[in-house]
């Protein structure tokens, strides 16, 4: 049986791909992913009910002290490899900066080590614990003067 990779597994892949395509050349990806799942209560019951995922790749590209970037939300490895190129390209056409160049790393950098940061638990919970932490929100909010709700 398949197993359905995570939303943080895809992006990785994604950042890898990009990586790739940049063969020895100066890159910076930084990587954006989330999933939503949206309940919508009103007067005592439920009018919207959505999910969905978002994936982001930032490319940030240097040649000569030329600065390239550019964000994609598309997947497929093609459109990755001509987003690194499209980079690259806009570093080639842009003014050199003296300023320009990447951070050095800190004294915890581990090179080639990947980021993650999420919640752990929240993809876990079941329908009926995402309607309890709502329950919850939307008492904390009746009870809080500042706070307006409407159509609660």
């Amino acid at each position: 049986m398949l197993q359905e990779k995570t939303i943080n597994e895809e992006l990785l892949e994604q950042s890898r791909e990009a990586l790739k395509n940049a063969g020895n050349r100066n890159i910076e990806i930084a990587g954006s992913a989330s999933e939503e799942m949206r309940i919508v209560y009103e007067a005592d019951d439920f009018s919207v009910s959505a999910s969905g995922k978002n994936l982001r790749l930032g490319i940030r590209t240097l040649q000569d002290h030329r600065l390239g970037f550019v964000s994609t939300n598309s997947t497929s490895n093609a459109a990755i490899a001509e987003a690194v190129e499209e980079s690259y390209s806009m570093a080639r056409l842009s003014p050199p900066s003296e300023h320009y160049g990447f951070a050095e790393p800190g004294p915890n950098h581990v090179a080639c080590q990947e980021f993650i940061n999420e919640d752990s638990q929240l993809p876990h919970m079941s329908e009926q614990e995402l309607v309890d932490v709502a329950d919850r929100v939307i008492a904390a909010a009746r009870n809080d003067p500042r706070i307006r709700l409407d159509r609660v």
